[in-house]
């Protein structure tokens, strides 16, 4: 049986009408979305620079807190001995004081009896006192500072005798030991004294031999029943007193003797070297070399704004990672405005004098100083400094962000500020108190609250 008219499956016109009718559809379909997509990409000028404009003002804000407030100066500085000796060799007359020998270097330890360097062939000794040496100590010589002397050698293991600060002949014989053992001849007092001292022995005996001549005489007029010869004999007996006499005067101020350019006296001991500009075979010009002794303290410099927050006896913090936990300290100095840096700047030297004893680890490391110049004592009510804002008619005042977004303006008085913070007081008690939050940043974005 044939098929029926206009049903077809292979083709026929009714098929073909299908089709056509389904390519129009998808056509329009995607003639639609490009319409609106080229739609998208076209803008009106006005779109345009709404579109250009930033985004509206971002409101930063801050907890207002409740705290004791403290400012604080934080600096670096370094801990040495609480004395501080350039060692300056004495010119010797006729002598160029050359660098023959140097036995330290910086940051090295020197104990009491320390050979630390040679002058010209002669050393620097380090002995214990707290007066420094400022003069050449001759036998004969008396004072503190021999009583220093004496002291410094009897620490040492020698026998100066008496501490009476009187240069005799035992300080004369422990201190030729101490050059002994340092390896040294002991310098001494002058070859003039030397043979000073020789003329004046042969003078004893030539005193001593006519006394000897004298007794013998009288002695043999004794026998020959001629009378004495006691005046003449009495007169060689004065002679040899008055020889011993003056050869015991020159014993006692000739011979060893401690020159003023061999010795540096240090109050504690040990010493460490703070600078060595010392080099073998250099002529020294200016003190080449730094110690420091006594108890630890820190150094350190500051600039001139700093100085003007600064007092003598302010508590200090002492940090160090040589050391574990916190010391505490008190400013003790603070110097006039010098040159302190090779590029020619300028500071004020601050010493820091600890409570207690820092430890002996610390010598000669850097620290973190923490210096409270102010502190409130009790808890305040504290804002960031940002948020402070001066108003028209010169008040100070915060901009206090309420639950709901809008902000109010509170005037308020500054007290103090420190660590960043301000203290406040608002003027209407209660418009302004812990947990609240106020704006920080520029408040000129709001200009109708300034």
């Amino acid at each position: 049986m044939g098929a029926r008219r206009g049903v077809t499956a292979d083709g026929s016109p009714l098929a073909r009408r299908r089709r056509v009718v389904m390519m129009v559809a998808i056509s329009a379909t995607l003639l639609s979305v490009a319409g609106l997509a080229a739609s998208s990409m076209i803008q009106s000028p006005q779109q345009a620079v709404a579109d250009a404009r930033g985004p509206g003002p971002t409101v930063l804000t801050a907890e207002v807190e409740h705290r004791t407030l403290t400012d604080t100066v934080i600096i670096r500085g370094s801990v040495a001995g609480s004395r501080t000796v350039e060692v300056q060799p004495a010119t010797v007359e006729g002598r160029t004081p050359i660098v023959t020998a140097v036995r330290i270097k910086v940051g090295a330890s020197v104990a009491a009896g320390d050979v630390v360097m040679e002058v010209s062939g002669r050393p620097i000794i380090a002995l214990p006192g707290v007066k420094p040496a400022y003069r050449d100590l001759l036998p004969g010589s008396k004072g503190e500072d021999v009583r220093q002397l004496q002291a410094a050698l009897r620490s040492l293991g020698y026998k100066p005798g008496k501490l009476d600060g009187v240069f005799g002949p035992g300080t004369k014989n422990a201190l030729a030991d101490f050059y002994v053992d340092l390896g040294f001849e002991a310098t001494t007092t002058s070859t003039t004294d030397e043979s000073a001292i020789a003329a004046a022995e042969d003078a004893v005996v030539q005193a001593d031999r006519a006394v000897e001549d004298a007794r013998d005489v009288r002695a043999r007029a004794k026998q020959a029943a001629v009378g004495t010869t006691s005046k003449a004999l009495a007169r060689a007996e004065e002679d040899a007193l008055r020889a011993r006499r003056h050869l015991a005067e020159l014993e006692r101020v000739s011979g060893t003797m401690l020159p003023l350019s061999e010795v540096v006296f240090l109050p504690a001991f040990p010493a460490r070297v703070e600078k060595l500009s010392a080099q073998v075979g250099a002529t020294i010009k200016e003190a080449p070399l730094v110690l420091s002794s006594g108890d630890l303290v820190v150094n350190a410099s500051v600039n001139a704004v700093q100085r003007q927050r600064l007092k003598v006896g302010m508590p200090t913090k002492i940090d160090s990672e040589a050391s574990e936990g916190t010391n505490s300290g008190k400013i003790s100095a603070i110097g006039e405005l010098s040159a302190s840096s090779p590029d020619g700047g300028f500071s004020h030297p601050v010493t820091i004098k600890p409570d207690e004893p820092l430890p002996s680890n610390l010598s000669g490391q850097e620290v973190r100083l923490s210096i409270e110049t102010a502190t409130t004592g009790d808890r305040v009510l504290v804002v960031p400094q940002s948020a402070v804002f001066s108003v028209i008619n010169g008040s100070s005042a915060v901009l206090r962000q309420d639950a709901h977004g809008p902000l109010t303006k509170i005037i308020v008085s500054v007290d103090a500020s420190g660590d960043g913070y301000t203290a406040v007081t608002p003027a209407n008690e209660g418009h302004l108190k812990p947990g609240d939050r106020v704006l920080v940043g520029d408040t000129s974005l709001f200009p109708d609250l300034q």
